[in-house]
């Protein structure tokens, strides 16, 4: 059973590149998205997503837009995105 199916182009998906809001862990680097709105996201760039399944990512550039207390920052990803996981 397949997870997921890729936009009808997937050898251009696989090096694919967005911005989308994240947040950044300060202390430790990490660096989160929104669920839902990233299940959202892929799915309006043609992702399927079937139960379970997401599309990863990996950070190129994280741009700090507002700081929340000492450990979590707001701000904008240069994200590339990674083949569909479970």
């Amino acid at each position: 059973m397949a997870l997921a199916t890729l936009p009808a182009d997937a050898a251009a998906s696989k090096s694919r590149t967005i911005d989308f809001p994240c947040f950044k862990n300060l202390a430790d680097g990490r660096v989160l998205v929104d669920g839902t709105r990233w299940d959202a996201k892929m799915r309006q760039l043609g992702y399927d997503l079937a139960d379970g399944a997401f599309v990863p990512y990996e950070v190129l550039r994280f741009t700090q837009q507002s700081v929340h207390d000492a450990i979590w920052a707001d701000g904008m990803c240069r994200m590339k995105l990674l083949p569909v996981a479970k």
